[in-house]
């Protein structure tokens, strides 16, 4: 048995559980322990940018929630635990966020846009079905003989 010899195995399985246009959530499976405490770190990297983004660490379990990240962007995220004798090999895999979503502003634009264009419509074919009404009406009028 390995027991405290050495630096804990890599994490496994690791996946995206969850997105947006500004966070990210990353789960994974730990490595064994060989026995000692571990420690789970997540490295997130702007590939845009190329530079360090977020670091952050966890000593429960490799379970990761990344905030206020820049809409539509591309990320590699790198994962290890460590132990006090050193430190796992690291996993990487890349993930982005979504597009921005609409503003306050076009949002609100758009709620009073919809009902709008539903009374607007409303409006066009009640003014269309009085023209058809009406051009029919005169139609039956002109092929009536009239009386004198």
């Amino acid at each position: 048995m390995r027991m405290g010899k050495g630096p804990p195995d890599p994490v496994r399985n690791c996946i995206v559980v969850n997105q947006s246009h500004s966070w990210l959530q990353i789960e994974c499976e730990p490595g064994y322990s060989n026995g000692l405490q571990q420690k789970f770190h997540l490295d997130v990297y702007n590939s845009a940018v190329d530079h360090l983004q977020v670091n952050k660490s966890s000593s429960v379990a490799p379970k990761f929630s990344v905030h206020d990240l820049p809409a539509g962007t591309p990320f590699v995220l790198v994962i290890y635990a460590s132990n006090e004798k050193g430190k796992s090999n690291s996993l990487a895999i890349v993930a982005h966020t979504s597009q921005n979503p609409l503003t306050d502003a076009e949002a609100a634009f758009m709620s009073k846009l919809s009902p709008l264009a539903g009374i607007l419509l409303a409006a066009l074919g009640t003014l269309l079905m009085i023209g058809v009404v009406g051009l029919a009406f005169v139609q039956i009028r002109k092929r009536r003989p009239q009386k004198s």
